[in-house]
Parts: C-alpha cells; structure tokens; sequence
C-alpha cells in the first residue's frame, strides 16, 4: 500500500472516531471536553486529507503548512478536552505559541529551503509533546472513579510519544533529504501505522473514561437513593402499580405499620388490609396515571394492631426492570391533625361553657344566613339573657355564677339538635341560631329551654336554698331578601328587651313584618 493510500485509509479512520465521540457525546450528559475531543480528532482527519495534495507546486507546497498546522491543532484540542474533563483549564499562550512556531517552521522549509526532514522532525516532535502532555493530564487529574481507563489513556499516549519521538529523531537525521517526503519509506507507513492505531485506542480510552464516570455518578446516585429511602423517617414503600405487591419497604414502614419487612414484601398492600378505606388507594391510582406524581393525599391506614392512622401520602410513577411501579412516601398526621383539631376547638369555643364563642357564632350565622338566602329557607335566631344573673354573682358568689352558665349551656344544647348553632356573645348573653326553623318551632325550642332549666337547680352547689335559673328570650324569624344578620340580631334584642320589661322568665318573638 502506498503512502497516499495509508493516508486516505488513516483520515477516513478519524473521521469515523470523530463521529463515534459526538455519538457518545449525544448519548450521555454531554461531558466536558468531549466536543473538544470530536473536533480534535476531525481536525486530525482534515490535516491528514490536506497532507495528500502536498507537492512541489505551489498549492502543494501551501497543503503542506496547512497540514502540519491542522493536524497539530487536533492534537492540541485533544489535550484541552481532556484537561476540560478532568475540571482543569487550559493555559493556551504555550499552546498557541506552539502552533504558530511549528506554521512558520513548516512555511520557511516549504517556501524558502524546501527540506522535508526539519519539516518531518518538527511534526513529530509537536505531536510527541502534546502527547507527553495528555499522559501527564491523565496522570496528575483522573479520578479514583475513572482509574482504569485513565491507566489505559496514559499508556497508549506514552507509547505514541515514544514512537513520535523516534520519528523526529529518524527523520531529523535524514536533514540533506529534500525528496524523502514524497516517497514511499518505512518512517511514513510507521507515522501513520501509529496515528491510525494510536487515535482508535485512545478513542476507546476516552469512551470507556466517560462510560466510567457516568456508570460512577449513577452507581453514586443510587447508593445515596437507596440510603435516603431506608434512612427516611417517613414510612417508604416501593410496590408494582398493576397489583400493588409490595417491592421493598423501609425501616420508617415498620414503624408506621407495625410490620416487619418480611411480612410485607411479596404482598399487596389490599391483602395486609393497610387501607382502612380500599378506595383511597383506586383514587389514588386515579391522581397518579396522568402525570406520575401525586402529592399530600389525606389517607387513613391500618395498623398490623387494628389501630388506623391519618397520613399524607405523596407517589411517584417509576419504571424498574420495565415493569411500572409506584414509590410512595407516607407520614403520619394523627397527632398534627389532632393538635390543629385542638386548636380550632379552643379558637372557636368559649372557654367556660364550652359552647361556641362570639366570634364563631357570628361567623357560623353568616354562613347559614348564606345557604338560606341561596335555598331560600327559614331560619331564626333566638337571643337569651340569664335573669338577675349580677345578683347570683353578688349573693352566692363568681363560682354560682360561673356554675350557671354552664348549666344553662348544658340544658340549651340537650334541648336543641346537632345543626344548631349554641354561642356565648358576652357575660350571661347567648345567641342560638335555628336553620331551617320557622318562628314558632324556635319559639317552641327556647321555651322548652326555659322549662328545663325551672325544672333543673343548678347542680353541684353547696347553698342553703337551690339555685333556679331563669331566662328571658327573644325570637326573630330572619328574612334572606331583606334583612342581614346584624337586622336579626337586633330584632332578637328588642323581643328580648320587651321579655324583661314585661316581668322577666318569658321568651317573645319579634314582630317583623316579612318583606319579598
């Protein structure tokens, strides 16, 4: 085979290693350097497709510098991808420096003393350098996870800085050879031979680099997954999303669940009964299919004990083995939902009586005021004193009073139904609200109160004579098109002002003239 021949052969060869990287390239996270290497490497092929018009006229003797400059170029954006790689940056004044010293060696022994040899000697020396260099990188920057073929790397370039050298060193002895470049020797087909070899096992070095480190950085992150899900305080369940057999739990299962990983993995979480309601999990099914994430959804499960727990349960759609499962994180709300029930029983409840305070009262009556209006349904609101209750305080003293309202409260709401509404607006003043309750219903209900409680002496009092607590009440029937709920109140005031001008102990109903 002749030199031209080797020198086809040897490009198409870096053609096809350029294409190969950028494959690689596409097909990982991209790497940095190894664009670098591709253009490197093209650069390579594109030089050694220059060197085959060299010739002694003049676009030959200009193929020649731009050869020589081209092909060493590639080399250079070899050694930066790689230190690119490795996270190191480039100093490019040597580099630069490098590549114009060799472009003007190369032009004065063409344009000027056309010698081959110099010319020769100086590519070769170039390129052992740049090879030296690359072993060095390789050396001094690669990681531990990269270690083997980062060995690789560094043998094959301090073998091709071995044989470079040998050719410049070769080829500098043959200095009085002006023709020796165009003709067939056993330099050139060694040049080459080594070019061709050198360039696909360095391209194999640098893949097998990359692949290493990427097989590293997913081995990396699934060790660290697999230790966030084990370690996770939050109950963790991988199961398959067909039949909800259950893949793998964590330590944060057993403690949630009561069960022990041996007890759940290879059974579905409908056969361990952990739903204590099975529907939750088919709407939960239903959240997740569309976009593969469902987040924060109030379940309740069921202990291996029988006891049930609220929980907020966020999944995630994932593929294992290409089989679609289900990842689910589960955590434990009971007590927080119970602290919140607390706290909203405390902010809405008056504290002495336990029924609802003024301000929930209120808050309440707009509501109901609102579905009435919309439904268009009757509705009252009673308002009621404790007769002479500054008189209990000051002759049997704060804790009679104290005992009267609550009697008082207790009689009230063992005389009314569960969608009444009992509050305390202030001091011995009430409020009840009545949905769906015409005038003389309501009027019925707080009468009935008031019977109670003549009936009733207020208990737990150590008094000489038994204390009877009395009330006076007034009614207003509330109309959704012409009154609000202050008008109400009103209305339910002035009955009530009428019910204790005319002797106290009475409830009245408010004469209102319905409008609409």
């Amino acid at each position: 085979m002749d030199v031209g021949t080797t020198v086809i052969l040897v490009a198409l060869v870096n053609v096809a290693l350029a294409l190969a990287l950028l494959i690689q390239a596409r097909l990982n996270v991209r790497p940095p350097g190894m664009r670098l290497w591709a253009a490197g490497q093209s650069l390579i092929a594109a030089g050694l497709i220059i060197s085959a018009f060299r010739g002694t006229s003049l676009t030959g003797k200009i193929a020649i510098p731009v050869w020589q400059t081209t092909t060493i170029t590639g080399f250079v954006l070899l050694y930066v991808g790689i230190l690119r790689f490795f996270g190191r940056r480039e100093r490019w004044a040597p580099l630069i420096t490098l590549m114009a010293a060799l472009t003007l060696w190369s032009c004065f022994f063409t344009f000027v003393v056309f010698l081959v040899p110099p010319r020769g000697a100086a590519i070769y020396a170039c390129a052992a350098a740049l090879m030296i260099a690359c072993a060095r990188a390789v050396h001094r920057f690669a990681d531990p996870a990269v270690r083997a073929s980062a060995g690789f790397l560094r043998s094959v370039f301090a073998a091709l800085a071995a044989i470079y050298l040998l050719l410049a060193f070769v080829q500098g002895a043959r200095w009085d050879s002006p023709q020796g470049m165009f003709a067939n020797s056993p330099i050139y087909t060694t040049a080459y031979v080594a070019t061709v070899c050198g360039t696909v096992l360095w391209v194999v070095g640098l893949i097998s680099m990359v692949n290493e480190r990427l097989q590293a950085r997913i081995s990396a992150q699934a060790e660290t997954m697999t230790r966030i899900f084990e370690t996770s305080p939050d109950c963790a369940i991988i199961s398959r999303l067909a039949d909800g057999v259950i893949i793998n739990v964590n330590e944060g299962f057993t403690r949630l669940t009561g069960y022990r990983r041996e007890e759940a993995v290879g059974r579905s979480s409908l056969e361990m009964g952990l739903w204590a309601v099975p529907a939750e999990r088919k709407r939960l099914l239903a959240q997740l299919r569309p976009t593969g994430v469902s987040e924060n959804v109030p379940v309740v499960l069921r202990r291996k004990d029988g006891s049930t727990l609220e929980c907020v349960l966020s999944a995630s759609a994932l593929t294992l083995e290409g089989t679609p499962h289900v990842i689910s994180l589960t955590r434990d709300v009971t007590e927080q939902r119970a602290l919140e029930a607390r706290l909203t029983h405390d902010a809405e409840t008056d504290a002495l009586t336990g029924v609802a305070n003024r301000r929930h009262f209120l808050s309440q009556a707009e509501r109901e005021i609102t579905r009435a209006a919309r439904a268009r349904r009757e509705l009252c609101v009673a308002v009621i004193d404790i007769d002479g209750f500054k008189q209990i305080n000051d002759v049997s003293g704060h804790a009679a009073g104290d005992a009267a309202l609550v009697h008082f409260a207790d009689v009230a709401q063992r005389c009314t139904r569960d969608v009444d509404t009992l509050g305390r607006l202030g001091g011995d003043e009430f409020g009840l609200l009545l949905p769906n309750t015409g005038t003389e219903e309501a009027y019925t209900v707080v009468e009935r109160i008031r019977q109670d409680l003549l009936a009733e002496p207020v208990p737990q009092l150590e008094l000489d004579t038994p204390l009877v607590i009395t009330i006076s009440a007034g009614v207003a029937d509330f109309r959704a098109s012409a009154e609000s709920l202050r008008d109400a109140i009103a209305h339910a005031d002035s009955a009530l002002y009428e019910a204790k001008a005319h002797g106290r102990n009475r409830t009245i109903v408010a004469r209102v003239a319905a409008n609409g």
